[in-house]
C-alpha cells in the first residue's frame, strides 16, 4: 500500500461486510465468467465460500463468480482506518485509478473463532 495507514486486519478479529454491487467489475468480465471461462484455480478457490455466512443469498449475483477467481483479486484490496477512507480513495483518484472506491467495512467479531464474511 503507497499509504502508511494501511492495516493488516486478521480475520479472526474482525467480521467484514462488504457489498458486492459496489465491486468495480472490467466490461466482458462477468460475462466471460458466465460462458464458463475461468481460471483453472476458480474451483479451489469456491470452496472458500464456506466462509460467506450469507452465501445462499448472494451466489445469484452475477459478479458472485467473480469473487473467487485468482486473475481479479489480489493487491486491489486495502483495510484502512474509517477515518482515512474518504482521504485514501481521493489520493488514489487522484494518482489515476479512477475506479477506486470503498465496498465495504469491517467491525469487531463477537467471538474470536468467527471466521465468516458478511455480502451485503
Amino acid at each position: 500500500c503507497i499509504f502508511p495507514t494501511c492495516y493488516t486486519l486478521y480475520y479472526v478479529l474482525i467480521i467484514p461486510f462488504f457489498a458486492i454491487a459496489a465491486i468495480p467489475i472490467l466490461p466482458g468480465a462477468i460475462e466471460t465468467v458466465e460462458a464458463g471461462i475461468t481460471s483453472s484455480i476458480h474451483p479451489k478457490n469456491l470452496q472458500l465460500s464456506i466462509y460467506i455466512k450469507n452465501r445462499l443469498d448472494v451466489s445469484h449475483f452475477p459478479n458472485y463468480q467473480l469473487l473467487f477467481d485468482p486473475q481479479t483479486s489480489g493487491g486491489i484490496l486495502a483495510a484502512i482506518p474509517a477515518e482515512k477512507a474518504d482521504e485514501c480513495i481521493n489520493k488514489l483518484k487522484a494518482f489515476g485509478y479512477k475506479e477506486s472506491c470503498l465496498i465495504g467495512r469491517v467491525i469487531p467479531a463477537p467471538e474470536a473463532k468467527s471466521r465468516a464474511i458478511t455480502i451485503i
